[in-house]
């Protein structure tokens, strides 16, 4: 038809239906004007019912139609067979239902206020959802159809606002969509409605555009386009001929006044005559029999706006006319009839989130003289205002719900109120009021016509969390979120600003799986994931199209590598280092680039690597190199990352930085590694890529490869923040490979061994890092029935793990070269096996008999150093455990040949008082009621010296399994940062942390990162007036007043514990100094147990001072004054005297 052709007015349908066809028109009134109802086109048009309905559809003998409901009332589905009702359900939560479909038993609802689409099972439960993203009636979704064996939905277009299309002026962004995959079937419409498909074709009601639109599917682009007269809506289908609902379009008058159904001729494509009907709007249409229509005749209940409009027509019918509206009343209202009170009728959130849409229920009575009513032309609305608590007013958008009904005099109504939230976070004042359209605020009139709201708007909500998984912050979330379409959200997601796509987004898709992201858009966005599963794969860029920066290439590999937190303290250099570590949720400010690094260390002590540092260059690294050194001689694997100045700075070092830094500084590192500037030939800057990822493997390989120990990588600044390094380059770095054990070294052990019979294994405790160390030393030494004795350290740091006879059977205990039971089983042995030995040379273990010796280590260098290996014995080098299995695989069996020289009490070198036993042995057997409470594995970091110590020579009292990180780097006050480090990396475990009084002022620092990342940690600090250890050593050399001098004391008046509490940490100071009054020694050891196991289960840090005496008898036995180069090995228990070597 053209804009000029007169349409044929038809009575009925009957010459265009098979005998006993008739066409239902399901109609209903979105305004309450003349409301709707179910008529039946035959020889002419039947009014079956007045009830206001949307949806229908036929299957299987059965008619299922959807009563409509207005926003805030439940929608209802009633199923018709010959006889009658078959069926009703209450259908909770669906309001303004449009279109239903019936598939396998189930009935699929759209319920569009909701967004989505319901499947109702027979029994009445909701059995399946089809969430669309996007705030209620953001995408209007109407209509359903079958696609062959899929299922199809339509939409106006996947929007995120409420009425985005509405706002939008609606554009042609209509499409019908697959409800499995979100995949657009058809696109290009505006406000369509009902898809139809047959025989490899398309039918669609393009509503806005007047038009009812043909596609063939395997094109999917319109192949012709027919001019409706008005608002098409809804299709039935005959062989020959079309019926589609024409629609009044409700904001303009260039259409028909009334509802109509349009006849079609399929072949000549022409609307050939319509049929009109006394109502405004068609919702759908469907052919049924006769049968079924007289079962639709037969009555049924009401629900909230059927009752309403069947009550208004009851009025009219008892004055023996029809009206052209239910309520003739949108006139304008006098002022004093614009009255009201309203109340809440439901919850409000505690918090909302800013840009959103909040919805509350409220009661609206009518508390004036005229009737309040939704009709046109002058509707009464619910409206609202925001305001700050200082009550100025906040610009939101527009957003007004419609009465439910009219409401007479002294009524009321339950109205769901929907509000657009602020953009600002904050504190506000939400006003809830009447208006008529044009007309002025009740409140304006009358101030009582309001209900006043407080309500708190935060920036985001949780489900946007996700999303952080994915190298995202969540300010870029909520941005994205305010994108008008779902397309443009994903997008913003994917790609920056400037149109590039975001390289660890990517990468991050490529380790967990698209499936992956796709969960988080969807929790973002709170829909099903089918309904955008087309769009995100769509959207994810290629990798082969995605470049990295410099920064982004190193943080994915450490997070690829398994580095689960980075510590920084960031200067300009590495701020892109920074930020992409934190995309990825590992960094942590550790506050001072020494800090860092022993954090970095602390978190990798359990699992090397699994810790890293962002150190700055010019004044990072040098601040840093203290604590690189102790992670080198504590063996503790890590990688630290240094931001360097640009390359194009590098001619004016310093003051960016020092000539060589890296390469000076590697010194103190396991190994080094340092990139150069980006080249721009192509060919170089493939090699520069090659190197960058190859070294970073390297890298990872030396920090988690026996010995470990800190790498340093450097990064120079303008290397960081290009992109240049290609995603698909990146791979994950493989674990390192177990270097093969050395053949030629195992066999000569294994002869060596085999002429053996009395064989001791000295271990020193970096064995203890090795996995598997235990069961390897106990299988060797039950094999081969060796005597296993461990290094004691008895100055500077002297608290470190060691092995138990509860693991190790053969264990005699921690080596002393005074104790009378080592000096005979030594002058017995006939061979030595040293384990990973680093310090077994005088100074420390004394001098070792001169026997057949066997050294199995991972560093060889620290055995070559002490001294001990002659020319004829066998140095065996290679991981540890794999070493001494398969030495014992060929060892002949043994039994211990030692016992006869165990004593059953163990030899005391000194006499230790026993008031201070007593508080030795009671702290430490608070320490094991403690660990043993745990449901978590408990490790000690030390950082005493003294008090660490006391605790060594209590050691068989401490909790078993403990794990213990003592310092052989002699640092002190790095203990804070390195257990802050191992708790933050490891919140598997309970962490505590002794420390001697200069410990922790050394490591403030540690505190303030403790506090910062509210770690559960407990900090145990020894305060015994001063440094006692120096005091000991300075009395036999007559020095600084032989120990009295002040110089050596605390500092006058500090406390700790308050300083502690002071910076943010709870604290507790339990004082033993008394060490004499043992009347109340009971007493203060309970205090420290309580303390003790309060801070263990608290979130936070906690500090408990601990008062120990300062006199040195109470310290007997801990530190020696020298080191036990003196001692010998007393020969052979026969009495021959035996060489000895040093």
């Amino acid at each position: 038809m053209t804009e000029e052709e007169p349409l044929e007015r038809l009575r009925g349908l009957s010459q265009f239906l098979s005998d006993g066809t008739h066409l239902l028109a399901s109609c209903f009134d979105a305004h309450h004007s003349v409301g709707g109802g179910l008529f039946a086109l035959g020889a002419e048009v039947e009014k079956v019912d007045d009830v206001s309905s949307t949806g229908m559809y036929v299957d299987d003998g059965l008619l299922y139609r959807c009563l409509w409901s207005a926003d805030g009332s439940p929608a209802e589905l009633v199923v018709y067979d010959e006889s009658g009702i078959q069926r009703y359900q209450r259908l909770d939560d669906v309001s303004t239902p449009h279109d239903i479909l019936v598939a396998d038993g189930e009935v699929f609802v759209v319920a569009t206020t909701q967004n989505e689409v319901r499947s109702i099972a027979a029994d009445g439960t909701v059995s399946r959802r089809w969430q669309a993203p996007g705030e209620p009636d953001s995408w209007h979704l109407n209509s359903l159809a079958r696609y062959g064996d899929r299922m199809v939905v339509c939409g106006f277009g996947p929007f995120l606002r409420r009425r985005g299309w509405d706002e939008a002026g609606r554009p042609a962004t209509g499409q019908v969509a697959d409800m499995a995959t979100g995949e657009p079937i058809l696109t290009g419409l505006q406000a369509p409605h009902h898809p139809h498909y047959e025989s490899g074709t398309w039918l669609v009601c393009d509503s806005a555009a007047r038009e009812l639109v043909e596609f063939p599917d395997h094109t999917r682009q319109p192949s012709r386009r027919l001019r409706m007269p008005g608002w098409p809506r809804g299709i039935a289908v005959t062989d020959d001929y079309l019926f589609v609902g024409i629609s009044a379009h409700r904001h303009t008058a260039d259409t028909e006044d009334t509802a109509s159904v349009a006849v079609v001729d399929r072949a000549q494509w022409r609307v050939v005559g319509v049929v009109d009907l006394p109502v405004r709007e068609v919702y759908a249409l469907a052919l049924v029999p006769s049968g079924l229509l007289a079962g639709a005749a037969e009555g049924f209940g009401a629900n909230h706006t059927r009752v309403h409009e069947q009550s208004q027509r009851q009025l009219f019918d008892r004055l023996g006319r029809r009206p052209r509206q239910l309520w003739a009343v949108g006139d304008r209202l006098l002022e004093e009839e614009c009255r009201a009170v309203i109340t809440l009728a439901g919850p409000v959130p505690d918090e909302v989130v800013a840009g959103g849409l909040l919805s509350v229920d409220c009661l609206i009575r009518n508390a004036g003289a005229a009737v309040l009513t939704p009709a046109p032309p002058h509707p009464v609305r619910v409206v609202h205002r925001w305001y700050t608590p200082g009550g100025e007013l906040v610009p939101t958008q527009l957003v007004t719900s419609a009465l439910t009904r009219s409401l007479p005099p002294d009524t009321v109504t339950r109205v769901p109120v929907r509000a657009r939230v602020p953009e600002t976070a904050g504190r506000y004042r939400l006003r809830v009021t009447l208006a008529q359209d044009d007309g002025v605020p009740f409140d304006e009139i009358d101030p009582a016509g309001a209900l006043d709201l407080d309500i708190v708007v935060v920036p985001g909500r949780d489900t946007d969390d996700a999303l952080a998984g994915f190298g995202l912050y969540l300010s870029e979330v909520r941005r994205a979120r305010a994108c008008d379409t779902v397309e443009a959200m994903v997008r913003a997601l994917l790609y920056t600003p400037a149109g590039s796509p975001r390289g660890l987004t990517v990468g991050l898709i490529q380790d967990r799986g698209r499936d992956a992201f796709l969960t988080a858009v969807a929790a973002a966005l709170q829909c099903s994931e089918n309904a955008i599963r087309h769009l995100v794969n769509e959207a994810i860029p290629d990798a082969g199209e995605v470049l990295l920066t410099g920064a982004e290439a190193v943080a994915l590999a450490l997070h690829r590598a398994g580095v689960t937190v980075v510590f920084a303290y960031a200067g300009t250099s590495e701020l892109a280092l920074c930020d992409a570590t934190a995309r990825l949720g590992l960094l942590v400010n550790g506050r001072g680039d020494r800090e860092c690094m022993f954090q970095a260390a602390g978190a990798s002590r359990l699992r090397p690597g699994n810790g890293a540092a962002i150190l700055h260059a010019a004044r990072g690294l040098t601040n840093a190199l203290g604590a690189l050194a102790a992670a080198r001689r504590n063996e503790a694997g890590t990688l630290a990352v240094v931001g360097m100045p640009s390359t194009s700075s590098a001619p004016f070092l310093p003051p960016h930085a020092e000539p060589d830094l890296i390469e000076s500084s590697g010194n103190f590192a396991k190994s080094w590694f340092e990139l150069g500037q980006v080249p721009d030939d192509p060919a170089a800057r493939a090699s520069a890529v090659r190197y960058l990822v190859e070294g970073l493997q390297q890298a990872v390989a030396d920090v988690r490869q026996a010995p470990y120990g800190p790498v340093l990588f450097g990064v120079p600044q303008d290397v960081a923040e290009a992109a240049w390094v290609p995603l698909t380059a990146l791979s994950a770095a493989a674990p390192p490979e177990q270097a093969p054990l050395d053949a030629a070294a195992l066999n000569a052990a294994r002869e060596l061994l085999s002429g053996a019979g009395r064989v001791v294994v000295m271990v020193d405790d970096y064995a203890l890092l090795h996995p598997d160390v235990r069961p390897a030393l106990r299988s060797f030494s039950e094999r081969t029935g060796a005597a296993v004795l461990q290094v004691k350290y008895r100055r500077g740091p002297m608290f470190f793990e060691r092995l138990r006879t509860a693991e190790v059977p053969n264990f005699i205990g921690w080596y002393n070269p005074g104790d009378p039971v080592h000096q005979a089983v030594l002058a017995k042995a006939d061979a030595i096996v040293t384990v990973e030995d680093r310090n077994m040379y005088p100074r420390v273990v004394g001098a070792l008999p001169a026997i057949p010796t066997i050294a199995v280590t991972t560093k060889s260098s620290a055995v070559l150093k002490n001294g001990y290996l002659t020319a004829e014995d066998v140095l065996v080098l290679g991981a540890i455990a794999p070493c001494l299995r398969a030495l014992a695989d060929v060892a002949d069996p043994g039994e211990p040949w030692y016992t006869e020289f165990l004593g059953e009490v163990p030899w005391q070198p000194v006499q230790v008082p026993g008031k201070a036993l007593t508080i030795r042995e009671g702290l430490a057997d608070a320490i094991r009621s403690v660990g043993d409470d745990l449901a978590q594995p408990l490790v000690w970091v030390d950082d005493s010296q003294m008090f660490g110590g006391l605790l060594a020579e209590v050691y068989e009292r401490l909790p078993e399994g403990m794990r213990i990180f003592g310092d052989h780097g002699g640092f002190v006050g790095g203990g804070t940062a390195t257990a802050t480090g191992l708790a933050l990396g490891e919140p598997s475990v309970k962490v505590v942390c002794s420390l001697g009084d200069q410990g922790l002022t050394n490591g403030l620092q540690g505190l303030v990162a403790a506090v910062q990342e509210q770690v559960p940690l407990t900090f145990v600090v020894c305060n015994n007036g001063g440094s006692v250890s120096l005091r000991k050593q300075s009395r036999p050399q007559a020095l600084l007043d032989h120990g009295v001098d002040r110089y050596l004391d605390n500092a006058a008046g500090m406390r700790y514990s308050e300083v502690a509490a002071a910076l943010g940490l709870r604290s507790r100071r339990v004082d033993l100094s008394g060490w004499h009054e043992q009347d109340r020694t009971a007493d203060r050891l309970a205090a420290f147990r309580a303390a003790l196991s309060d801070a263990a289960v608290h979130r936070g840090p906690t500090l408990i001072e601990l008062v120990l005496p300062s006199d040195p008898e109470f310290w007997s036995g801990v530190w020696i004054t020298e080191g036990l180069e003196s001692h010998t090995d007393a020969g052979p228990a026969d009495g021959d005297a035996g060489d000895v070597r040093g």
